[in-house]
């Protein structure tokens, strides 16, 4: 499990990336499929407790506090619910820089 000491947004924004760009690796998933897959329920958005067990599911230990900082750093429109495309511009190019590190 990687525990996460003090860290800001930014940081841990990079360190979800490689976590999974890891995953998407041993996976062989694309960027775009794994980000997808969070959203277990087919809702069109991912809602925290999906964000929470993809995190939890990468052995990132984050605080609590870094947790609500980085869902709230997700809902870019304060609607409590991290839309698909939200997440994907937050993220994907963080994913493919790991991703391309990694190769």
């Amino acid at each position: 499990m990687l525990l996460v000491p003090s860290l800001n947004i930014l940081d841990c924004l990079t360190l979800f990336a490689r976590q999974l760009a890891y995953y998407c690796r041993a996976n062989n998933c694309t960027a775009d499929h794994i980000l997808e897959k969070f959203d277990r329920d087919g809702s069109g958005n991912i809602s925290r407790i999906e964000l929470k067990g993809v995190i939890n599911g990468l052995n990132i230990h984050l605080s609590s506090t870094h947790l609500e900082e980085l869902l709230e750093y997700f809902d870019v429109n304060n609607d409590n619910r991290i839309s698909l495309l939200e997440f994907k511009a937050l993220v994907k190019p963080e994913l493919i820089k790991e991703m391309n590190i990694l190769e």
